[in-house]
């Protein structure tokens, strides 16, 4: 299931672009040829490798769109899962079965309005419910020139354990 939103319009009174706003909601699953560990990948433009399956994931091309990224954990979740690679590969290896969902997956607009100094605590801020309710959830902010290359297009990717994490499970 997907869900995606998109809001934008010009301002009446003054003839000026509003902010342009989207969010798209899914959830990444296994029988969609979805993959954890590739989507981190994408997420902070990096690779990364399955140890279970031995496959690479490389996105290190997209390295100039990264601005920022991180994961945020629930109280008494195992620091060890603050690396991306970590987290993952336990979702991958505890989520066996062919049609397993891995993850929700979160994409969301940051209108140009939000100063560059306050965009990441704006995604943190949009990740918290999530985290208050036991999930981990891995953030990144992404700046690219936008569909039209125009304006800049910043926006953040989550994605998000569909388990509380407990301890170092």
């Amino acid at each position: 299931m997907m869900l995606t939103i998109q809001t934008f319009g010009l301002c009446e009174r003054c003839a000026a672009r509003m902010a342009y706003f989207f969010v798209n909601f899914a959830i990444n699953t296994r029988s969609k040829g979805g993959n954890a560990l590739r989507r981190s990948a994408y997420q902070r433009c990096s690779t990364s490798e399955n140890a279970l399956t031995d496959e690479a994931f490389d996105f290190s091309r997209k390295a100039e769109e990264l601005a920022a990224n991180g994961v945020l954990l629930p109280e008494g979740a195992d620091p060890k899962f603050l690396d991306p690679n970590t987290l993952w590969q336990k979702v991958e290896a505890i989520e066996k079965r062919v049609n397993s969902q891995l993850a929700r997956t979160m994409e969301i607009s940051i209108p140009n309005e939000i100063p560059e100094n306050l965009r990441d605590q704006f995604l943190i801020d949009m990740a918290q419910p999530f985290v208050e309710r036991g999930f981990g959830v891995e953030w990144a902010r992404h700046n690219d020139d936008g569909i039209f290359q125009e304006v800049e297009n910043p926006h953040g990717h989550f994605q998000i354990t569909m388990r509380p994490i407990l301890g170092s499970e």
